[in-house]
């Protein structure tokens, strides 16, 4: 090898030692510049870091649960509804009346309603005037009294009795009924018809639409 046509190594120019005639160009149309490639480096590296950093903050920040147990969730708790139709009253139902039309409850909506009607223990009535009938009892009525009295077979006398038509549907002092629209319910004493005149007494039945 002829060493005469080797190319001089130049030694490792210094960017601080370059000025800007120490490149070709041509003046009128050339534009030269410096930049330190270092710097640019720095300045990857350190927007490299900011993300790092950031994402590690958001993980930290996450709620999670240790990898050997397991997440608990609260059942939602049912929502209960309001009946879209509601209501509420008092009916006075007489001890010695057989039918009373004010001791009436009708259904004037145009769908079903379910309504519960209530009387407190401390009212009280009776089903005659003799020995074992005048006995003043609650809208449970008479446990162990005189069956043959019962108007309705099978519900204590002078009970509390809730009627369709001439059916007993409910009886006692905590009655829910359900009427379709436009039917009525009525109440009365439990005795045998025809033997009404001597009952002494008047419950006050307080109602309410529920459903």
């Amino acid at each position: 090898m002829n060493e005469s046509n080797l190319t001089p190594i130049q030694p490792p120019i210094q960017i601080e030692d370059l000025s800007f005639d120490d490149f070709p160009r041509n003046p009128q149309i050339d534009v030269v510049c410096i930049a330190p490639v270092r710097t640019i480096v720095r300045r990857e590296e350190e927007i490299l870091l900011i993300r790092r950093v950031r994402k590690v903050e958001e993980i930290d920040a996450s709620i999670a649960c240790p990898v050997t147990s397991f997440q608990v969730t609260q059942e939602p708790q049912p929502i209960l509804e309001t009946p879209a139709i509601q209501g509420s009253g008092e009916i006075a139902v007489h001890a010695d009346q057989e039918y009373d039309s004010n001791a009436t409850f009708t259904n004037n909506f145009d769908q079903a309603i379910v309504v519960n009607f209530v009387t407190s223990d401390d009212q009280q009535w009776n089903y005659g005037g003799t020995p074992g009938h005048s006995v003043m009892v609650s809208a449970d009525g008479h446990f162990g009294g005189d069956v043959r009295c019962a108007r309705f077979q099978g519900i204590p006398p002078a009970a509390l009795v809730a009627v369709k038509g001439d059916q007993a549907v409910a009886h006692g002092k905590n009655q829910t009924v359900t009427l379709q629209p436009g039917e009525t319910v009525y109440f009365v004493n439990n005795d045998q018809l025809g033997y009404y005149g001597d009952n002494t007494g008047t419950l006050r039945v307080t109602w309410s639409i529920v459903g």
